[in-house]
């Protein structure tokens, strides 16, 4: 069976034959149905492939995106979408623990550089890690989201890209600042471990090589 990434490869190449309306028309909705994680990839992929195939027979026919599925484009993915099958609970649930790992690999890693360049000796205190790895990682979690549900949302809209950045970098210092005021007066809770920084450190790069070993499983 063709998998999912396979699918995704071959639709970036095939892709570059759509003429700039149509791929206009395509990209909507490839992004829009992307955007709903909890679908099925390899399904929600082979639909993908399937429209796009139909679209080139038809532009090889002088036909357009909109004579072959509508001028609601929209409303069109939403009905694929009642259709899908969910992602498998496996899938689900390797997918979760994957960016789990991804996250405290990346959350450590910042914490644990920043300790060793600010003040290499410093104890680190395990409690306040804890807090501010937690924080970190509901603060992510909730920038995904917003990320995906704004992907959904203009996806058939018009946006202008001058907005969309300045409301892009507003969101992402507004997350980091908020990371940076927990980890500053988060008060400093035991255990304790004398020269934490490059346990912090490594504890990053274990989290991270988990994160790429998983990523390996779920592409294969």
């Amino acid at each position: 069976m063709v998998t999912a990434k396979q699918l995704i490869n071959e639709n970036n190449h095939k892709r570059k034959q759509l003429h700039e309306q149509n791929e206009k028309y395509y990209s909507g909705m490839l992004l829009y149905l992307r955007s709903h994680l909890s679908l099925s990839e390899q399904k929600t992929e082979e639909i993908l492939m399937e429209i796009l195939d139909h679209l080139l027979i038809a532009q090889r026919e002088n036909r357009s995106a909109e004579e072959v599925f509508g001028t609601r484009p929209k409303e069109y993915a939403d009905q694929l979408i009642e259709q899908l099958p969910k992602e498998e609970r496996k899938n689900s649930v390797l997918f979760i623990v994957q960016n789990a790992f991804f996250f405290l690999g990346i959350i450590t890693l910042f914490t644990g550089i920043s300790s060793l360049i600010i003040q290499p000796s410093a104890p680190a205190y395990l409690g306040k890690l804890a807090i501010t790895t937690l924080t970190g990682f509901v603060l992510l979690t909730i920038l995904v989201k917003v990320v995906f549900a704004y992907i959904a949302y203009s996806s058939f809209i018009e946006v202008n890209k001058g907005k969309e950045s300045a409301v892009a970098a507003a969101i992402g210092m507004a997350v980091f600042g908020i990371f940076i005021a927990v980890e500053l007066f988060t008060p400093e809770y035991p255990p304790v471990i004398e020269n934490g920084g490059w346990v912090i450190v490594l504890t990053g790069f274990i989290s991270m090589s988990f994160y790429y070993v998983l990523k390996k499983v779920n592409d294969s």
